[in-house]
Protein backbone atom coordinates (compact mmCIF):
# COMPACT_ATOMS: atom_id res chain seq x y z
CA UNK A 1 0.00 0.00 0.00
CA UNK A 2 2.88 2.44 0.54
CA UNK A 3 4.43 1.62 -2.51
CA UNK A 4 1.23 2.59 -4.25
CA UNK A 5 1.05 5.88 -2.28
CA UNK A 6 4.77 6.89 -3.26
CA UNK A 7 4.35 6.04 -6.81
CA UNK A 8 1.15 8.01 -6.88
CA UNK A 9 2.60 10.88 -5.45
CA UNK A 10 5.69 10.79 -7.51
CA UNK A 11 2.82 10.72 -11.01
CA UNK A 12 1.12 13.96 -9.17
CA UNK A 13 4.14 15.91 -8.89
CA UNK A 14 5.38 15.14 -12.54
CA UNK A 15 2.20 15.04 -14.53
CA UNK A 16 1.52 18.67 -14.73
CA UNK A 17 5.04 18.76 -16.67
CA UNK A 18 3.94 16.45 -18.95
CA UNK A 19 2.98 18.71 -22.26
CA UNK A 20 -0.83 18.02 -23.46
CA UNK A 21 -1.32 16.39 -26.32
CA UNK A 22 -2.23 18.63 -29.80
CA UNK A 23 -5.61 20.27 -29.35
CA UNK A 24 -6.12 19.62 -25.30
CA UNK A 25 -4.17 23.07 -24.51
CA UNK A 26 -6.39 25.04 -22.04
CA UNK A 27 -4.43 28.15 -22.67
CA UNK A 28 -3.91 29.33 -25.92
CA UNK A 29 -0.79 32.21 -25.51
CA UNK A 30 0.53 30.71 -22.01
CA UNK A 31 2.75 28.00 -21.37
CA UNK A 32 1.10 24.82 -19.73
CA UNK A 33 3.33 24.62 -17.19
CA UNK A 34 3.11 27.91 -15.93
CA UNK A 35 0.79 27.25 -12.94
CA UNK A 36 3.87 25.02 -11.32
CA UNK A 37 5.99 27.38 -11.72
CA UNK A 38 4.10 30.33 -10.04
CA UNK A 39 3.11 27.74 -7.30
CA UNK A 40 7.18 26.67 -6.79
CA UNK A 41 7.72 30.62 -6.88
CA UNK A 42 5.63 31.26 -4.19
CA UNK A 43 7.07 28.55 -2.18
CA UNK A 44 10.28 29.85 -2.80
CA UNK A 45 8.98 33.09 -1.51
CA UNK A 46 7.66 31.61 1.65
CA UNK A 47 10.99 29.91 2.09
CA UNK A 48 13.09 33.11 2.25
CA UNK A 49 10.43 35.01 4.01
CA UNK A 50 11.09 32.17 6.41
CA UNK A 51 15.21 32.54 6.25
CA UNK A 52 15.12 35.98 6.60
CA UNK A 53 12.43 36.46 9.54
CA UNK A 54 13.45 33.75 11.42
CA UNK A 55 17.19 33.34 10.91
CA UNK A 56 19.03 35.88 9.55
CA UNK A 57 16.87 38.53 11.27
CA UNK A 58 17.99 37.13 14.92
CA UNK A 59 21.40 36.68 14.34
CA UNK A 60 21.41 40.35 13.05
CA UNK A 61 19.58 41.24 15.62
CA UNK A 62 21.35 39.65 18.47
CA UNK A 63 17.79 37.90 19.60
CA UNK A 64 16.34 34.87 19.68
CA UNK A 65 12.92 33.70 18.82
CA UNK A 66 11.21 31.82 21.55
CA UNK A 67 7.67 29.81 20.62
CA UNK A 68 5.11 29.77 23.18
CA UNK A 69 1.81 27.81 22.86
CA UNK A 70 -1.15 30.34 24.28
CA UNK A 71 -4.49 28.60 25.38
CA UNK A 72 -7.27 31.12 25.14
CA UNK A 73 -10.84 30.75 27.65
CA UNK A 74 -12.32 29.48 24.97
CA UNK A 75 -10.34 26.62 24.53
CA UNK A 76 -8.49 27.30 21.31
CA UNK A 77 -4.28 27.17 21.44
CA UNK A 78 -2.17 29.50 19.38
CA UNK A 79 1.58 29.94 18.91
CA UNK A 80 3.16 33.35 20.15
CA UNK A 81 6.20 34.39 19.16
CA UNK A 82 8.09 36.44 21.54
CA UNK A 83 11.66 38.06 20.61
CA UNK A 84 13.94 37.76 23.76
CA UNK A 85 17.33 39.55 23.65
CA UNK A 86 20.48 37.43 23.85
CA UNK A 87 22.28 39.86 26.60
CA UNK A 88 19.68 39.77 28.87
CA UNK A 89 18.38 36.25 28.56
CA UNK A 90 21.91 34.71 28.42
CA UNK A 91 23.13 32.95 32.02
CA UNK A 92 26.87 34.36 31.12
Amino acid sequence: MAVFFTLSNVYLVIAPYIPPTDGQSVYKSLPYYLHCVVALGVFALGAIYYIVWAVLLPKLGGYVLVKETVVDADGWSRSVFTRIDKKIGSSS
